[in-house]
């Protein structure tokens, strides 16, 4: 599913050239699948989860540690 996701990702950068893909993992081995940066903003934070239900998600997912990305780098979040 992330290869999909990675492919529609890819395809908007080909319609805006300056959107860069990144992943992020910080030291306690949390990740964020897909980083979306257009020059030195990050416009958005993707995380990749199949799961039938939100509360599945926050288990999962650590919502913590999303709420802190988006503070610190005031992005949008993109369950996909």
């Amino acid at each position: 599913m992330e290869n999909a996701v990675f492919l529609e990702l890819l395809r908007k950068t080909n319609k805006r050239p300056l959107i860069e893909i990144f992943y992020f993992n910080d030291y306690q081995q949390n990740e964020v699948d897909f980083v979306l940066k257009e020059g030195l903003k990050v416009k958005q934070l993707v995380q990749v989860t199949y799961a039938s239900a939100k509360d599945e998600i926050e288990k999962r997912e650590r919502l913590r540690l999303w709420l802190k990305l988006l503070i610190y780098l005031s992005a949008k979040i993109c369950f996909a």
